[in-house]
């Protein structure tokens, strides 16, 4: 007869397999800060885009990051890291949806027999709309709501009430189909703009530019915006203490940041050249060109990285003066003065 042993004492749990301290609290659509717990001087970043935002956890592991307001059903990842040596290392992450504070209703149409759109999980979404009531409960996770009418929209106006997850009434909301007949499809000062546009590769007045952005004393904003797609608006902007920008700058430029850094790359055949200053104030500073010896953003695609030197430790903030003039063919296309504010680092 065989005998075996069984050890009462089971095998230790390896560190790495322990259970990661980070929590996120609860993000609704009108919030402009994610809150939450991880381990006391951690670092939590999230980034949107090709943005990131981060904050340092205090003594009480509690953190507080701004971010710009995001729309319900969007999911943010949250990340946190710690510090060894002077390198921020991974330790883990968590993903949390933006959920809808009151109520946030897809565009609908006059041909459409779908209401969609937010509310909070669990909750229950009723649509009045010609004299029929239809209703869906919205998704345990997100908030997601789809009702189905048998009619589509037409000229009715919808009245969309909505409850809680225990059927308490909570408010109601009217809402009309989009008209979606033709628009114009580009805007200047707020109306249609029906004139020529600029050639992308259409040389900018320079000097004229210069003139006006450094006798501006109030912000002036006479871009003609693309409804459709943000490359395919011109810009003529001025902010004051000659900083603006004027021609296809989404287009040419392409810049991002990690709050401490900037990049800025060239695209579509342009030459960026480029000047940074020690003042903020860029009135009457020097412009950039081939006839002004300032360095080079090299063309398409190949990055240049640039990192403040004006800081304020104090408020920990650095800002970066600087001009960027794209040159094609010889002739100058786009040009961008502004002072990006940043973070001094640590």
């Amino acid at each position: 007869m065989n005998i075996f042993y069984v050890s009462k004492f089971q095998p230790a749990i390896p560190a790495q397999a322990a259970k990661k301290k980070l929590s996120v609290n609860k993000v609704y659509d009108s919030a402009s800060v994610v809150k939450g717990k991880t381990k006391k001087k951690y670092q939590v970043r999230i980034q949107i885009g090709k943005m990131t935002y981060k904050a340092t956890a205090n003594k009480k592991g509690n953190y507080s990051v701004k971010i710009p307001k995001q729309a319900a059903g969007k999911t943010l990842t949250v990340k946190a890291y710690f510090k060894k040596g002077k390198k921020w290392k991974a330790y883990t992450k968590k993903k949390v949806d933006v959920l809808a504070k009151t109520i946030s209703i897809k565009r609908f149409y006059k041909s459409s027999k779908y209401i969609k759109g937010y509310v909070r999980p669990k909750y229950k979404v009723k649509v009045v709309m010609n004299g029929k009531t239809h209703s869906k409960r919205a998704s345990s996770k997100k908030g997601y709501f789809s009702v189905k009418m048998k009619k589509a929209a037409g000229k009715a106006a919808a009245t969309i009430k909505v409850y809680n997850a225990k059927g308490k009434f909570i408010k109601s909301y009217k809402r009309k189909a989009y008209d979606a007949s033709p628009r114009p499809k580009y805007y200047q000062d707020g109306k249609p703009y029906t004139g020529k546009m600029p050639g992308r590769s259409d040389p900018i007045d320079l000097d004229a530019f210069n003139k006006k952005v450094n006798s501006a004393r109030k912000f002036e904003d006479h871009s003609i915006y693309s409804r459709f797609d943000i490359t395919d608006s011109y810009s003529i902007v001025y902010y004051g203490n000659g900083v603006g920008e004027i021609g296809y700058t989404n287009y040419y430029l392409d810049k991002s940041n990690n709050e401490e850094k900037m990049w800025f790359c060239a695209k579509h055949g342009v030459t960026l050249y480029y000047k940074v200053y020690k003042s903020e104030n860029l009135k009457n500073t020097p412009t950039p060109g081939p006839s002004y010896n300032t360095g080079i953003i090299i063309e398409k695609g190949e990055p240049a990285t640039l990192i403040p030197e004006r800081k304020d430790p104090k408020k920990n903030t650095a800002s970066l003066p600087i001009k960027i003039v794209g040159y094609k063919n010889g002739k100058p296309v786009m040009a961008s003065y502004y002072c990006m504010k940043l973070n001094a680092g640590r």
